[in-house]
């Protein structure tokens, strides 16, 4: 029989985050009919693991990653580890491994798209941590639909966030305080996004009315948000599912080629709900 290891964030919400708690359904409804033990393994995050023998140690005879530059410092850590690997979002080249992730660059595109054609051309946005492929590439293509369309985004449009609501609710307010005066924030996760309403309505800011948000993820709260955040849907569980059928088909195979590599990519979808403003030509040349 072999064992399967789960890496999630050793962090004090992990259990109750609706992101992991996906993931992890995802991985053991994957592996629920296998032959397979299945083992969460809680990693302190900004700790090298890199040297760290999963396979002696913790007797796992193949690994499924979350946010792996969290915890390793190469990106060559799959051949260190010496165990077939597959990896959960935040999609780089330079990792040898087979990757199953959202397709982040065209949900930011869905963002700023839907942003343009209801309007709005001042628009900010709150980023992710700098460690996040996810945020990178989501803001890469928010960024490159409005360039494209002859909207240039300033640096002074941006704020680095780190995906949870209480630092979001801090930080968002220096785009107000820059005089910047957006019509419309994007925001790379829907915990920041609540953050940001939160904060928006403290300052008086009233949102969708005076500013539209919108999120990332579709986090199971947006529906019953006020108001109903209008966010890009991410098909967590069935990435896992997909992560764990990769490993369970590379245990079957006879020539046991190390390391695995590919990449498989999922659409994700923009939900509509109440967030965002039209807005009309008056207004938007206010």
């Amino acid at each position: 029989m072999k064992r399967v290891g789960l890496i999630l964030p050793h962090i004090a919400e992990v259990f109750s985050s609706a992101y992991y708690s996906r993931i992890l359904a995802g991985v053991s409804e994957g592996l629920l009919n296998s032959a397979c033990d299945l083992r969460v393994l809680l990693l302190k995050p900004n700790r090298s693991w890199d040297q760290y023998d999963f396979k002696s140690k913790e007797k796992i005879h193949g690994l499924i990653l979350t946010q792996w530059s969290n915890y390793f410092n190469e990106e060559a850590f799959v051949q260190k580890i010496d165990l077939p690997c597959v990896v959960i979002n935040d999609f780089d080249r330079r990792v040898v491994a087979p990757f199953v992730y959202a397709d982040q660059v065209g949900g930011g595109r869905k963002a700023a798209e839907y942003f343009y054609h209801r309007g709005h051309r001042r628009v900010a946005a709150v980023a992710g941590p700098a460690w996040s492929q996810d945020s990178h590439q989501r803001m890469k293509g928010f960024l490159e639909f409005f360039q494209e369309n002859g909207v240039i985004i300033s640096t002074d449009n941006i704020v680095a966030g780190d995906y949870h609501e209480e630092m979001a609710y801090e930080i968002v307010s220096a785009l107000f305080q820059k005089n910047i005066k957006p019509t419309a924030l994007f925001c790379c996760n829907d915990l920041m996004a609540y953050g940001v309403i939160r904060r928006l309505k403290d300052l008086g800011i009233r949102c969708p009315d005076d500013v539209s948000v919108v999120g990332f993820d579709d986090h199971p709260l947006a529906i019953t948000h006020h108001p109903p955040l209008t966010t890009i849907r991410v098909p967590m569980a069935e990435l896992a599912r997909e992560a764990a059928t990769l490993l369970l088909d590379y245990f079957k195979r006879s020539d046991f080629v190390q390391p695995l590599a590919g990449e498989i990519v999922k659409p994700v979808e923009l939900v509509e709900r109440g967030s965002v403003k039209f807005l009309t030509d008056e207004i938007r040349h206010r």
